[in-house]
């Protein structure tokens, strides 16, 4: 039996990922809607695993949190919770190897106005900047893949999603593809 030795950690664009299943060494701990604050929660899930690589990928339900798609009784604070998560991991699993994957820019959807894409990709972009510089504090991997999946105007695009949100198996495929030397 294949140790599991890679855990991917997330929301529903991770559990989303079936294309993981072909990997005998990988767990999908993805669950669909979770925040930062979720992971946060449920972060003791990971050690059990002690893996050798954890990829971590979360923020867009966040995100969307904040622009008041989706309730929530207050504001997330994204980079902060983002840092904690990676404090914690790394407090207790010093000898794991830790990527960050960028938040995935938004596509056209029914959530809210196209008009909004390009503000909320840039804000999307900013926050990744975010993570950027937290990953490099904590000596974290930030793999920055989202401009494979952006059309020329920084839009997720249509052939990728299948709501705005979530990733077509094209968009997985591309994906796959991004971080595959991974596996």
């Amino acid at each position: 039996m294949c140790k599991k030795n890679i855990v991917f950690l997330g929301d529903s664009i991770t559990a989303g990922f079936t294309l993981l299943e072909n990997y005998d060494n990988v767990v999908n701990l993805g669950v669909s809607g979770d925040k930062t604050t979720e992971v946060l929660d449920r972060i003791h899930d990971v050690f059990q695993y002690n893996p050798e690589k954890l990829i971590i990928l979360i923020g867009i339900n966040d995100f969307l949190v904040n622009k008041k798609v989706w309730f929530h009784p207050t504001e997330i604070n994204i980079p902060e919770n983002f840092q904690k998560i990676i404090e914690i991991l790394r407090e207790n699993l010093p000898d794991t190897k830790f990527y960050s994957i960028s938040t995935f820019p938004l596509g056209k959807n029914e959530l809210f106005s196209n008009d909004l894409l390009p503000q909320y990709n840039q804000e999307i972009d900013d926050l990744n900047n975010e993570y950027k510089r937290i990953s490099e504090k904590y000596h974290v991997e930030f793999l920055n893949i989202s401009h494979i999946l952006k059309d020329d105007n920084g839009i997720l695009k249509d052939e990728y999603t299948l709501d705005g949100v979530h990733l077509t198996e094209a968009g997985y495929k591309k994906y796959l593809e991004a971080i595959k030397e991974l596996l």
